[in-house]
């Protein structure tokens, strides 16, 4: 549901998203597909955004990494940036806020450490 619901915003905001329902299909995708922004929930089935984020980032994807998760104590945001996510959105997730944050991951030459909202 979070999926389906994060591709409409994103979509309706102008941006072209490819979905994907696991980790494993995500890391596929980057095989076929370049990508400007990865938008992780960080807990998927099969691998989780975690490994997914280890994994993108060991095959070379150098672009900005947004974790989203439930889990939003300090210890998790620092569990996120250390797999490779370059910022983090706590759920429930907030339309605009997700603009923002994905707009500004796009418009970064070079990414801040650990974006914070």
């Amino acid at each position: 549901m979070n999926r389906i619901f994060v591709r409409k915003v994103l979509e309706k905001a102008g941006m072209q998203v490819v979905e994907a329902e696991d980790g494993r299909e995500a890391c596929r995708h980057y095989g076929q597909d370049s990508f400007d922004l990865v938008v992780l929930d960080m807990q998927m089935p099969v691998m989780d955004g975690y490994e997914t984020a280890r994994a993108l980032r060991d095959r070379g994807f150098t672009g900005p990494v947004l974790a989203l998760t439930a889990n939003v104590l300090a210890v998790d945001r620092q569990r996120c940036l250390d797999a490779g996510c370059d910022a983090f959105l706590g759920k429930p997730i907030r339309v605009k806020q997700l603009i923002t944050v994905c707009a500004g991951l796009l418009a970064q030459p070079e990414m801040p450490e650990g974006v914070e909202t």
